[in-house]
């Protein structure tokens, strides 16, 4: 018959169980934020104790507490608790993630994978480098997810994450590793992106346009989004363009490419173009990728609307019996084109159209050379009737000058014959 234990006995062993439980300092926190430590009880089943955190403020427990004893992280020391499913000397790790997947965005990547189904399985550590994938899970640095990289949930998840805050044009090179309750890490599966920006500012919107001689006038306005760089313009004459590599580049010196700040007012004189031909321009805004957005459209027909000067020195003088000579000087506009001459019986022809043309077999025109001397004989008229002259330059339009007036009376100016 076993002898009773002595109460100072039964005192001993339960201060050696509490001592046990007592906080007890924490175990150092790799960069990894993964920790386990292992506490004695005497020899019961909470031989082996492990845990996770995050922090030093933070805690995540591996697994789930089977015991009212409470777990924590408080003040730096450790609380102790009974883990329900852990097997002292696990070493096997679980399965690793499927379908991690990692998608490029505007300075970010989206990361996608499905948790192992493995019944041990206890949480996802995703790191990344710029140089090349990690293959341990210390090489290069965790996703800063605000766990250090680790993401906890359950076995056989579908599970999400955003990467933000990253380069442009920078490959991040990502693995993921699945660990279980005792800490166990798969090998890891791997995936890279580069993040790019797809997205176009918004469109240029297009004023005002003016036609003018042998060119035109656009001007338009920048959009306002903080990354437009420049507009890009092309043109047609059978259509607008409908993208921005369709039909031509303005004529600028720079490509059709106009630099501007955003919200900015442009403009541009498309000069060398062909009068009366419509031309149908479009206008892009592009970012500095460059991504182009939709283009704004307009179109204009170019067209000279100023005539030479007037014609200089002109007069009319009776020279013959029922002829009167016509002289004046042409304008030196180099896109003077003729003289033409009209004249009436009654007033001065006050338009091109008024009264009659001199008949002079050409409908009362006379081209000739910017600057030239020019005559004409007005043959055939009515003795002592005056006659009223205005005569207009033109241009190849033709867009005439005003008017210069003349007049003269036709009479007999050749004397009686002598008997």
């Amino acid at each position: 018959m076993r002898k009773p234990r002595s109460a100072s006995w039964a005192l001993v062993t339960t201060m050696m169980w509490a001592i046990a439980f007592l906080p007890r300092a924490a175990p150092s926190l790799a960069e990894s934020g993964i920790a386990s430590d292992v506490i004695g009880a005497g020899g019961g089943d909470t031989q082996s104790s492990s845990y996770m955190v995050s922090g030093t403020l933070g805690q995540g427990v591996v697994g789930e507490v089977a015991s009212s004893v409470s777990f924590g992280l408080t003040d730096g020391f450790w609380g102790v608790a009974r883990l329900a499913g852990r097997t002292p000397g696990d070493t096997i790790p679980p399965g690793d993630v499927t379908d991690f997947v990692v998608l490029p965005l505007d300075t970010a990547n989206s990361l996608q994978w499905r948790n192992p189904g493995d019944g041990d399985f206890a949480g996802t550590l995703i790191r990344y480098s710029t140089a090349d994938f990690p293959v341990t899970p210390t090489d290069g640095q965790a996703v800063e997810n605000g766990q250090n990289g680790i993401f906890y949930n359950a076995p056989g998840s579908s599970e999400a994450f955003t990467h933000t805050g990253l380069v442009n044009g920078t490959t991040y090179y990502y693995t993921a590793f699945a660990f279980d309750v005792a800490v166990n890490h798969a090998a890891g599966v791997s995936d890279s992106a580069t993040p790019f920006d797809g997205i176009p500012p918004a469109p240029v919107a297009f004023g005002t346009v003016t036609p003018g001689d042998t060119a035109v006038t656009l001007r338009w306005t920048n959009p306002a989004d903080a990354d437009f760089v420049h507009t890009l313009i092309r043109y047609s004459t059978s259509s607008y363009p409908t993208g921005s590599s369709d039909g031509l580049l303005v004529e600028n010196g720079n490509d059709g490419r106009f630099p501007n700040s955003p919200a900015s007012i442009d403009s541009f004189t498309h000069s060398g173009l062909t009068n009366g031909t419509t031309y149908y321009y479009a206008a892009f805004a592009a970012d500095e990728v460059a991504n182009y957005s939709m283009g704004d459209t307009i179109s204009a027909v170019p067209a000279d609307e100023t005539p030479p000067s007037a014609v200089g020195s002109f007069d009319a003088t009776a020279t013959a019996d029922g002829s009167i000579t016509l002289s004046w000087t042409n304008p030196s506009e180099s896109d003077f084109t003729g003289a033409l001459v009209r004249y009436s019986t009654s007033v001065f022809p006050v338009s091109p159209e008024d009264g009659l043309p001199v008949e002079n077999g050409n409908g009362g025109r006379f081209p000739n050379e910017p600057a030239s001397i020019d005559s004409f004989v007005h043959e055939y008229l009515v003795t002592d009737q005056t006659y009223y002259y205005t005569i207009y330059a033109y241009d190849e339009v033709p867009n005439y000058s005003e008017g210069v007036t003349a007049e003269a009376t036709s009479n007999d100016v050749t004397g009686p014959e002598l008997t």
